[in-house]
């Protein structure tokens, strides 16, 4: 099941009034807002992507290798989800 809500305002308040209708896993980016949100949640593929894509481009050697590689594994996850690895393409 899936919701979205257009509102005026991306406001604490306007977060409550729509969550009050929502008993699911939250699906969302780190807006403080979400943070209140007592059930399960999780945040959306793409804004780990954009954050590793980030970190990828940072001055600090370590963090952009870090970074370029995390990029690399979610692109490996989201081209599985089309086309599962076929056995002993994915090393443990």
């Amino acid at each position: 099941m899936a919701s979205f809500s257009v509102k005026a305002s991306r406001s604490k308040e306007a977060f409550k009034e729509w969550s009050g209708h929502w008993a699911w896993i939250l699906v969302s980016d780190g807006y403080g807002a979400y943070r209140t949100w007592a059930k399960p949640r999780q945040t959306g593929l793409a804004h780990l992507i954009c954050r590793a894509e980030a970190m990828a481009v940072r001055k600090d050697a370590a963090l952009a290798h870090l970074g370029k590689h995390v990029a690399t594994e979610l692109a490996r996850l989201t081209q599985w989800a089309h086309a599962a690895p076929a056995l002993g393409q994915v090393a443990t």
